[in-house]
């Protein structure tokens, strides 16, 4: 995974700077050293660049410095002000075995806000693994904060920490974009005013283009990020009916593929019919992608739904809180 993020990385960075760059450098001379015809233009062009390498530099440090801290005070609040709830350890399983901890795969069972018992999968890196206190049987205490944006449970031994390499690697990548924004700003100005001051700068000047692709690619892929997570079921929605879902027995109706496929799996979407805690019957629907190697086990019938007693719209079949 590290090295398919790596490629793309690279990839995007040549595209985005060094696309512009060859484009640029490469085309006639007489249209790059031309003065543009006014000084106004040309410091609203300095004004336009200056304002877009200030976003880029305001967008990379939200996504990958002062959320890394929001995060970490977030769970820090969770821990100190959270809901309590005690959780049953079901079943253990060591993921990964690393300097200082192991990464454990646990199934932990608890009962949530309506008073209904629920199994949900949890990972946790255990620093202590020789005090076993993540053995099958073993009750834990977490915390959590049911009504907020995005309900997480925590565990209130929790010791929380700013990953340094991460955070390194982000000072650093702030220090290249102000670096290369100021340098190249003034490599420009030397190679290119010719005594005319800043009227070598033009819309697609790199200076300017750079950023504005920066900015708008990393857009599109915020988008596309966001649209994903919508039609694979957010973790925010899953973890709402943890906290206040009901069980109930329901009735699969129908079931048909949609047309759409994530990461080459179909989605499917099922008509189902429950009753809820009220006595009130209820026909809805839902889609969930489904792997290639289990649609020939999908069939009509029986199905145990958790769904919100609130909004029994919103609901999904109770064994998907077990799947990793």
């Amino acid at each position: 995974m590290k090295t398919f993020i790596g490629f793309w990385a690279i990839y995007l960075l040549l595209f985005v700077i060094g696309l512009p760059l060859l484009i640029y450098y490469v085309s006639d001379e007489d249209m790059r050293y031309a003065p543009m015809p006014s000084a106004a233009t040309a410091f609203f062009y300095l004004g336009l660049g200056l304002l877009l390498w200030t976003m880029v530099f305001i967008f990379f440090c939200r996504y990958f410095l002062i959320n890394v801290f929001r995060a970490r005070q977030r769970i820090l609040n969770i821990i100190t002000h959270g809901d309590p709830f005690l959780v049953k350890v079901l079943s253990k399983t060591i993921k990964a075995s690393r300097p200082g901890y192991e990464v454990l795969s646990l199934q932990i069972s608890f009962t949530n806000l309506r008073q209904t018992p629920v199994s949900i999968p949890y990972e946790v890196n255990d620093t202590k693994p020789d005090e076993k206190r993540f053995e099958p049987g073993q009750t834990l205490r977490m915390r959590a904060m049911p009504d907020t944006k995005n309900p997480v449970l925590i565990l209130e031994s929790a010791q929380v920490s700013l990953n340094k390499g991460v955070l390194l690697t982000a000072i650093i990548g702030l220090l290249l974009i102000l670096t290369f924004a100021i340098g190249y700003l003034l490599f420009a100005y030397e190679q290119e005013s010719m005594g005319t001051g800043w009227r070598f700068l033009r819309f697609w000047h790199p200076w300017i283009i750079i950023p504005l692709s920066a900015l708008f690619f990393g857009g599109i892929i915020a988008l596309v990020l966001k649209g994903i997570n919508r039609m694979a079921g957010t973790s925010k929605e899953l973890m709402k009916l943890v906290f206040y879902g009901k069980r109930t027995m329901g009735t699969i109706l129908h079931y048909a593929e949609t047309g759409v496929y994530i990461n080459e799996q179909p989605r499917i979407k099922f008509e189902v019919q429950f009753t809820d805690e009220r006595g009130q019957l209820h026909n809805a629907s839902f889609q969930k992608v489904i792997s290639l190697l289990e649609l020939h086990q999908l069939s009509k019938g029986a199905k145990e739904v958790l769904y919100l007693p609130d909004n029994p719209k919103e609901f999904i079949f109770y064994e998907d809180l077990s799947a990793e």
